[in-house]
């Protein structure tokens, strides 16, 4: 889509394609919240202020940098590539920076994290760590087919009233909430399909693509220093947080790394089960700090227009 606007070529947005996403984008975030795991307040308030400031530190560097306020705002926070591009889109930003800017930062967390973990890597988490998932597992039920259309009524009744009352992304975070509600009072597990996250992802980058011009491509090396200062911030801010929360937690380095790592929801999932890591609290802080950037990063775009 990017070429073909480079070219001249143009294509029409089709109006309900954004809302449609941001919904079916915020069920399944919503999907992937994990509430079992208690006794980690001091961790979590640390890992949310500690991202707080490191997000207002870089934004003020791109700014300062000549980077748009409300562009720098969504570049600089350590949200999820789709989600912070999708979201930003509902604000006067340059998605295609916001864009670039987010996967500069994603690309080299996921490169640097496994040869960090090797590196660092502590002992394994102590046996009987993951038995809660195993508990939970037997607990919890599958979701059948009138589960996915509650799922759906409540998910488009939540964005409509979150709009109403004029609340920013509502069409994300209404379903991402209900669901993660709906699916954790239920005590409702639901496995989601790959591909079908491919697809969202394929329709975020091609409305992503609609925003690029010949005149964004010829900005790209006016990127190049806030790519750097975003990422030294950001990234090196991250890995000296692991440090912390491991001297103050007394997990394993590994964990501590991957947890905190500002990287994508899935791959740090993954690695973290590829190096012996606790999956559990790394999905617990990962989603954590997808949902913080996701609620608070809006509210404080419309206060900076």
């Amino acid at each position: 889509m990017g070429a073909a606007g480079v070219f001249g070529i143009t294509f029409t947005l089709p109006p309900l394609l954004r809302p449609i996403l941001s919904v079916i984008l915020g069920i399944i975030l919503g999907l992937r919240f994990n509430l079992k795991n208690k006794g980690i307040l001091k961790e979590i308030l640390l890992v949310s202020l500690w991202l707080s400031g490191l997000t207002v530190l870089a934004a003020l560097a791109l700014s300062a940098l000549k980077v748009d306020p409300v562009t720098a705002l969504f570049a600089a926070t350590p949200g999820g590539l789709t989600e912070m591009t999708l979201v930003s889109m509902s604000f006067k930003t340059d998605p295609f920076a916001v864009a670039l800017l987010q996967m500069s930062r994603m690309m080299l967390t996921v490169i640097l994290i496994p040869f960090l973990s090797r590196m660092v890597k502590g002992k394994l988490p102590r046996p009987g760590i993951g038995d809660t998932a195993n508990t939970e597992k037997h607990r919890s039920r599958p979701l059948i087919k009138i589960d996915w259309v509650v799922l759906a009524i409540l998910s488009v009744l939540s964005a409509w009233l979150l709009g109403m009352i004029h609340v920013p992304a509502s069409n994300m975070i209404g379903p991402m909430l209900t669901v993660g509600a709906y699916t954790y009072i239920r005590r409702l597990k639901a496995r989601i399909n790959g591909i079908f996250q491919n697809i969202v992802q394929v329709g975020v980058g091609g409305m992503v693509g609609l925003t690029v011009t010949r005149e964004s491509i010829l900005s790209l090396p006016s990127y190049i220093l806030p790519i750097v200062c975003l990422n030294i911030i950001i990234v090196g801010g991250c890995f000296i947080l692991a440090y912390i929360l491991c001297k103050i937690s007394r997990w394993d380095m590994t964990t501590c790394l991957i947890a905190t790592a500002p990287g994508g929801l899935s791959p740090m999932i993954l690695l973290a089960i590829e190096m012996g890591a606790d999956a559990d609290r790394v999905v617990v802080f990962q989603v954590l700090r997808m949902v913080l950037v996701l609620l608070l990063t809006p509210m404080i775009g419309r206060l900076i227009i």
